[in-house]
Parts: C-alpha cells; sequence; structure tokens
C-alpha cells in the first residue's frame, strides 16, 4: 500500500536536515508573495500558502506544460529554495526509497517522463540532485504563506487529478510533538500513523482517502509534496492528444480496442505494484516471476519442522 520511512540509515545528521529545510521554508515564505487563491484550496485543513512547481496537463491546456508560477519574487523564491542541500538530501532519499518500494511505478513513470522531454523539450521536471533521478512529474510546497506560523493541515480528502496507481510522497518539516498531532490518517483502511518532522510517507494518494490530525498551538509544520498528474499519462496512453480527440478522429476499430482495453486496464495498474514476496526474496524490480497469483502459501505439511535443539 505504501512506504512511511524515518531518516536513512546511518544518517545521524537527519535532524539537522529538518532544520535546514525549516530555515529554508521561512526564507521561502519571507521572499514570496502569496495570493487568497494560493492560500487555501479544498484540500486545506486552515489558512497556507500552496505552491506547485514541474510539469502538469489540466486546466484547459490543449498539451503538457510547465505549472505557471507568477511573479519575478515567486519564480526567484522557488529557485533559491529548489538549490537547498537540504532539500537535495530528501529528494534523493525519497527516490531511492521509490524505485526500491515501488520500482514498476517508477520505470513507468520515467518511461512516460522521457516521452514527453522528447515531444515538448521546452517543459521542466522539479529539480533533482542526481541528473535523470526525478520520480515525480510536480512538486508542491505546503508553507506558512501570509500566516504568522505554518500549521499545514489537510482535510480528508483524495487525490483524484493524480495518476491513479501511483505513489505520491509527502515529506513532513517542521517543529512539532508528533505523538500530539501531525498524524496522517488513511480512512479507507482505518489507519492513524505517526509522522514526526523528517519522515516521509508514500502512498496511492489518488485511491486512498487521507487528512492529518492539525498539530499543537504554538508548533510549525510544512510540507513537501511529489506527485504526477493522470493527465500526462493520459496524453502519451493517447498517442499524445487528448482524450477528446482521439475520441473524435478514432475509426470504429479503434475504438472497440479502447473499449476493450479499459477493461483490463485497472489489472494492469495493479500490476505495477510491488509484492511483499518479492521485497522478501531482493527481487525489487518484479523480474523473476512475472506473476505471483499462481503460487500459493505453503502448507503445513510442506513446511519444514524445526530442529531440536541439543541440550549442552
Amino acid at each position: 500500500m505504501g512506504s512511511a520511512r524515518g531518516p536513512p540509515p546511518g544518517a545521524k545528521d537527519w535532524g539537522k536536515v529538518n532544520e535546514g529545510l525549516v530555515d529554508a521554508f521561512q526564507k521561502y515564505d519571507e521572499s514570496s508573495t502569496f495570493s487568497k487563491e494560493d492560500m487555501q484550496n479544498r484540500r486545506s485543513g486552515g489558512e497556507y500558502g500552496l505552491r506547485d512547481e514541474g510539469v502538469s496537463f489540466a486546466g484547459g491546456k490543449t498539451k503538457p506544460g510547465n505549472i505557471a508560477v507568477r511573479g519575478i519574487k515567486n519564480r526567484a523564491a522557488l529557485r533559491a529554495f529548489s538549490e537547498s542541500r537540504y532539500l537535495g538530501r530528501v529528494l534523493g532519499h525519497t527516490g531511492r526509497l521509490y524505485c526500491t518500494f515501488a520500482n514498476k511505478l517508477a520505470r513507468e513513470s520515467r518511461r512516460v517522463f522521457g516521452e514527453l522531454k522528447a515531444k515538448f523539450p521546452e517543459i521542466n521536471f522539479p529539480s533533482h540532485p542526481s541528473a535523470g533521478g526525478n520520480c515525480w512529474a510536480a512538486r508542491c510546497l505546503n508553507s506558512a504563506g501570509k500566516s504568522k506560523l505554518a500549521r499545514v493541515s489537510t482535510k480528508r480528502h483524495a487525490d483524484y487529478g493524480n495518476w491513479a496507481p501511483n505513489w505520491c510522497c509527502v515529506t513532513a518539516v517542521g517543529k512539532f510533538d508528533p505523538d500530539k498531532g501531525g498524524h496522517l490518517v488513511f480512512w479507507n483502511v482505518g489507519l492513524v500513523v505517526r509522522f514526526p518532522p523528517g519522515c516521509s510517507i508514500l502512498f496511492p494518494s489518488a485511491l486512498i482517502t487521507h487528512s492529518n490530525i492539525p498539530i499543537q498551538e504554538g508548533e510549525t509544520r510544512y510540507s513537501i509534496a511529489q506527485y504526477s498528474p493522470g493527465g500526462l499519462f493520459r496524453w502519451v496512453y493517447n498517442g499524445h492528444m487528448t482524450d477528446e480527440d482521439f475520441l473524435s478522429s478514432a475509426d470504429e476499430e479503434a475504438l472497440r480496442k479502447r473499449s476493450e482495453d479499459k477493461s483490463r486496464r485497472w489489472k494492469e495498474g495493479l500490476g505495477l505494484f510491488t509484492k511483499w514476496q518479492e521485497l522478501v526474496r531482493g527481487d525489487y524490480m518484479g523480474q523473476e516471476l512475472g506473476d505471483l497469483s499462481e503460487l500459493s502459501e505453503l502448507s503445513s505439511e510442506e513446511e519444514e519442522p524445526p530442529k531440536k535443539r541439543k541440550k549442552i
């Protein structure tokens, strides 16, 4: 379903990464301007600044393109935040998590991004410390904006605009008590997950209804959300055109094939999830066996009986 991860193994200085990002967020807010629309959307659990960057295909666009960031000051502030070495460490860590625990999703994402970049050289995916290492098409910074304190939380929602099977990645940043607030709630499955500062959670945000528990008074919480809009994948699936253009230009045979294809697309999406057995046997890329559905759990008769220990 997803992966909830703390610091990378051996990263004893990860607390400094969180502190560095808090400082970077504060400078970003001070250098930016926020309109009323920038301070609230349907997901907001309060007033805070939201700003997206990267590539999308929505809002009446006729083709994929860069997400518009209005204002020279705002673009400069966003660029300065993106160049933070602390952000670079988080991006490297979360990218490795994604490529390990959701490798098939990561490979499909990069295939689609490669097609889009070849078709539209002018598009710019979010910055990443490793060349070609970016795994998501867009990034959203959730900050204080015009508010005195960053108290980022979300209402109960699902991100239906994202690529349906894909994992988004949310990283919590700030100074708050994770035992008293900031938890991530997965409503469909009845889970409440502790979500400390500096930690990241990856999950299919289009499929699972989720929200945050607000933090305590006087505390601060920012977040970084990495995601991929579903419209980009539909564009490539349609042969580099919109749904409307495909339907208007397709002949009867193409429409029949599309109808048949739709009936199995959900299965193909499920096939992109990494199975627990693949991770257990070290095959995180899912290449040793194409389908585990034919395998069954060992029965009690097949299991090797425990060996008796010799008395010393």
